[in-house]
């Protein structure tokens, strides 16, 4: 099972997001987990967005396109992928239009 985490939702309980550097800070914070595999989407910051690998987490930047217009459409779609494949996933967050169409999957 994979855990999905709205970054930018859980930096933001974490009182985090106002901080230089909050993204990396988040990362170094799940990365003491080393039992799990994580996947972070942060809302990108430019066109092309990004995704990299640190150990147990994927860091994905979402791209500002016309398809994602943000952090969530990527984790519904990550969602999809998870649930359906039989892996299964956890979605971390509290943004209610997810979870809403998380359960609809």
């Amino acid at each position: 099972m994979i855990n999905i985490i709205d970054a930018n939702n859980l930096a933001g309980k974490l009182n985090l997001l106002g901080e230089e550097a909050f993204d990396e800070k988040l990362i170094e914070l799940i990365g003491r987990y080393k039992k799990s595999k994580y996947i972070l989407v942060f809302d990108g910051r430019d066109r092309l967005g990004d995704k990299y690998e640190k150990g147990n987490i994927t860091v994905i930047y979402t791209p500002k396109d016309e398809f994602y217009k943000s952090a969530d459409d990527k984790i519904v779609e990550l969602a999809k992928i998870y649930l359906n494949s039989g892996e299964g996933a956890k979605i971390v967050t509290d943004d209610l239009e997810i979870i809403g169409k998380v359960k609809k999957i």
